[in-house]
């Protein structure tokens, strides 16, 4: 030190860059640059040639080739921003973005894909911030050092000013007449197909842009990756119970606010109401019985890392849903529902996973990276029994007829408080691949299989209108369901007739459908062919009927539309999930429940029916029966039936 000294102080060079040390990436001179940056390096005829192949050497970073070089202002005039884009422009180039929230949509500057500040040393030299590839760019640009001490461009922020790495182990906004060090121009040469087609579903950001699996444009651009990223988004994930709250089928869907005016909690039911959800939860102390919102059965916080993933804290199941809901990084980083909070600013703001590891209260217009809806499916749609049962005004019969709820003192009320209702409404739905031919081809649509087929997806309780436009209808109203050509799909369960008549039932469908009461073909309109109407009538008693809807989609567009006429109505209605409930239920309303197999030949009446496990035949319980041939019962004589007999009464 002392002998480097003396030679400085005279002016005598005491040491110099030679040979290997113009290319070891370190200041051996100890005169503050190095390597292809030193003139004593550049003064050698082959160290010059290979500091000039090393300045047009190709570049690998976040899937692009790219040539990178440094240029400074020649004028001083106008914006730093500006005047970068004019002299980068000279060797078509453009000039590299300091960071994505300045410029990573901006067409006249190169994103290379961090995360942080490059004009800043901490991040440009941390793993999490800086893109893939980032160490061979430094090590490969004319000298390792030649990223440190430079200007970056940042477009209009701070009204076109340039962040320059100033002083050297920070950060700072400058002007050109400020500072003018330099700034580094690139080209992306060629881009790099980016994440395979395994990649796009390990959870993982392989190429490191930031984003993984469905959310990555190099996975969504291959159809058949589409398709199934379509599947992935629409599947329903099922938890367990917890809390009080019953195992049940959910699917979920991440949207963001369109307003910032309002309180988040506001904001977020609006939102979710639109695609026809409820914003989950966060904590049971704020919205466990909000009926507004979805509560899982947590015990803690889903906006905080440490309880979202404890085992303890959340359902089985829970781990699932992140790996289901189109990335593994879906629930990270999102707001969460907190209800009606009074308390200052939480009065308006929402619980956010804010830094990542943790959380933190905030308004719409501080965050609004999005948050999660969801839906539970199938049995009990997701209602209370309070909301069931005592917000309709059923009659005694139909009461009786849920499994939640009980009828006293002339009114219907909840039979198990305020937990979800295990009975429902809509259809027993089931969708397969087509094989070709007519559904005429395809035998009785009655057991419970149909055709020896496996179907690919199957609901117990589907509460949707059948009511299909599109292709689209199909894949967004059917859970787990992506397919936009041949496939097939059966729909059972039941129709409730309010009054006796004559009906006229109609389908509109493209490609064949064909619909069944009580076992009866009413409409068929099957075969190959665009949207086409077909109807068909049909006299039915007042009460429960079955009802069966098969329907096929070869190619091209596809459609489903199934309507009804009451009796002396001019219009036709659209078959409603109101009107119809699932061929079988939940367990715990099977003493409600619908005509079990074997009680077919029993009248309306009788059809309180249950079947012997032992001997397969089926028997009425005590009801009130009405005529049906000869046999009739008065009262509350039980009914009963024998092999090869009409249904008879006990006493008579």
């Amino acid at each position: 030190m002392k002998l480097l000294a003396l030679g400085m102080l005279f002016g005598v060079a005491t040491a110099q860059e030679v040979g290997k040390q113009c290319f070891d990436n370190k200041d051996n001179d100890g005169d503050g640059v190095m390597d292809c940056q030193d003139s004593q390096c550049l003064a050698v005829p082959l160290n010059a040639r290979k500091c000039a192949q090393l300045a047009k050497r190709k570049h690998k970073v976040n899937n692009m080739i790219v040539q990178f070089k440094i240029v400074k202002l020649t004028s001083y005039h106008g914006t730093y921003s500006d005047l970068m884009v004019k002299q980068c422009a000279r060797y078509k180039m453009k000039p590299v973005c300091d960071h994505p929230s300045y410029c990573r949509n901006d067409k006249k500057a190169l994103y290379l894909g961090q995360k942080g500040h490059l004009a800043y040393p901490p991040h440009r030299n941390q793993a999490k911030y800086k893109p893939q590839g980032w160490d061979q760019i430094q090590r490969n640009s004319n000298s390792a050092t030649s990223w440190d001490g430079l200007c970056y461009y940042t477009s209009h922020a701070n009204k076109g000013k340039a962040l320059c790495n100033v002083p050297i182990k920070t950060h700072s906004w400058k002007t050109p007449l400020q500072y003018n060090p330099g700034f580094m121009c690139g080209k992306m040469l060629k881009k790099i197909s980016g994440e395979t087609h395994r990649q796009c579903f390990d959870h993982k950001d392989n190429d490191g842009d930031g984003r993984s699996d469905c959310e990555d444009p190099d996975c969504y651009k291959d159809k058949r990756i589409q398709q199934r990223c379509k599947m992935e988004s629409n599947r329903a994930v099922k938890l367990g119970g917890k809390n009080g709250v019953p195992a049940h089928l959910y699917r979920f869907k991440s949207t963001i606010l369109s307003s910032k005016s309002g309180s988040y909690s506001s904001l977020m039911i609006k939102a979710c109401n639109k695609i026809g959800m409820k914003p989950v939860c966060d904590h049971p102390s704020y919205c466990k019985r909000d009926t507004q919102a979805l509560y899982l059965g947590q015990s803690h916080h889903l906006s905080y890392p440490p309880h979202r993933n404890k085992k303890q804290y959340v359902p089985d199941g829970f781990a699932a849903i992140e790996y289901n809901s189109y990335s593994a990084n879906t629930w990270k980083g999102l707001c969460y529902y907190a209800g009606k909070v009074n308390k200052g600013i939480r009065s308006k703001a929402a619980l956010c996973n804010i830094p990542i590891n943790t959380h933190a209260w905030k308004t719409p217009t501080q965050a609004n990276p999005g948050f999660m809806c969801g839906k539970a499916l199938g049995i009990g749609g997701g209602k209370t029994a309070v909301e069931v049962c005592e917000q309709h005004n059923y009659k005694a019969r139909d009461c009786r007829r849920l499994g939640c709820c009980r009828y006293s003192h002339g009114q219907c009320k909840s039979a198990i408080g305020n937990r979800q209702c295990t009975s429902a409404r809509g259809m027993y739905v089931e969708a397969y691949h087509f094989k070709g031919g007519r559904l005429s081809n395809y035998g009785s649509p009655f057991g419970d299989t149909w055709h020896n087929m496996v179907p690919i997806i199957e609901h117990p309780a589907l509460q949707q209108n059948m009511w299909y436009n599109n292709d689209k209808a199909f894949v967004m109203a059917v859970p787990s369901f992506s397919l936009t050509d041949n496939f097939m799909m059966r729909f059972r369960g039941e129709i409730r007739i309010a009054r006796p008549g004559a009906y006229t039932f109609q389908t509109k469908s493209d490609d064949g459908s064909r619909l069944y009461i009580d076992h009866k073909l009413v409409v068929d309109n099957d075969g190959d062919h665009g949207a086409a109407i077909k109807m068909g009538n049909i006299k039915l008693r007042a009460g429960w009927h079955k009802i069966t809807v098969t329907f096929y989609e070869h190619g091209g567009g596809s459609m489903l539309q199934v309507s009804l006429k009451f009796p002396g109505a001019k219009k036709f209605t659209p078959l409603r999930t109101s009107m119809t409930r699932p061929f079988r239920w939940d367990s715990r309303a099977k003493k409600y429940d619908s005509i079990p197999p074997g009680c077919d030949d029993f009248f309306d009446g009788c059809n309180s029916c249950v079947r012997s496990t032992a001997t397969g035949q089926a028997t009425c319980t005590k009801r009130r029966c009405k005529r049906q041939g000869h046999a009739e019962c008065r009262g509350w004589a039980p009914c009963w039936s024998k092999a090869g007999k009409k249904p008879g009464c006990s006493g008579h």
